[in-house]
């Protein structure tokens, strides 16, 4: 995957500008507050379809400006691409071959990039959420159907949550639809920890060559993953259902 070209109205402190890139290692390089990290968060914005450092994505604007527009052009397997994404006081919008896309998610996983800057240092230090969140973002690129089973489990938790913060008898009235989202949610959450299984497996093979190439093999450390299920062996698609319904059902009268 290789990029050919940037271009950039309005971005951040950017009024207008293009970009060409070249084959193998690009060094961006110039004075302080001049825009080189913004250049680098208006091409991940294309793989992850949101910044990694704004809130907002009006703080994209450039200030004093109403809207900004970015353009990449890149070549995979033989084949370019240009996508674009136009940010404005709505939600913005993103074009694939300047054709617009419906939703954000349709163009996950058409350009894909590794990002790693300081904050990063938080996936080993920080709380789980970041490590899940690095997870989320990785895989998405990778797997479309990845961010469709995040979207439904957002959406589940959502009314289960709203249900639950219901009087105490209308609940129990509607303990049925309890259970039918616990079914729902322990069926997303088995699948989503398979695939999260599955890359985490990916990673511990690459991170254990690189680390044994940098050390000459004397530091080989080790990757895996730890979830709610704490299911260690054997683990299949329907054991982790189980044990996340067992969960679901066994901390209703607690989050009641």
């Amino acid at each position: 995957m290789i990029i050919k070209s940037l271009e950039l109205n309005s971005f951040r402190n950017i009024e207008n500008e293009k970009i060409d890139f070249t084959e193998g290692v690009n060094v961006i390089y110039g004075d302080n507050a001049q825009g080189k990290t913004n250049i680098l968060e208006a091409i991940y914005l294309f793989a992850r379809g949101k910044s990694f450092r704004a809130l907002k994505d009006r703080e994209l604007i450039k200030f004093g400006e109403s809207r900004a527009y970015s353009l990449l052009k890149f070549i995979n397997d033989n084949k370019e691409t240009t996508l674009g994404v136009e940010i404005s006081s709505s939600p913005k919008s993103f074009y694939r071959n300047f054709t617009k896309v419906s939703r954000t998610a349709d163009i996950i996983g058409d350009f894909r990039a590794v990002l790693f800057c300081p904050s990063h240092l938080g996936i080993i230090s920080d709380s789980p959420s970041v490590r899940r969140s690095f997870l989320d973002v990785a895989i998405s690129q990778l797997r479309p159907v990845y961010i469709k089973l995040l979207s439904k489990f957002n959406y589940y938790i959502s009314e289960r949550n709203s249900l639950l913060k219901k009087e105490e008898e209308e609940i129990r009235n509607l303990s049925e639809l309890l259970y039918v989202y616990a079914e729902e949610l322990s069926l997303i959450c088995a699948e989503i920890s398979v695939i999260r299984e599955e890359y985490i497996k990916r990673l511990d093979f690459y991170v254990k060559s690189f680390f044994e190439n940098m050390t000459d093999g004397r530091e080989i450390p080790n990757i895996s993953y730890d979830s709610d299920h704490s299911l260690k062996e054997d683990i299949t698609k329907e054991k982790i259902k189980e044990k996340y319904m067992e969960l679901y059902l066994n901390n209703t009268e607690r989050e009641m």
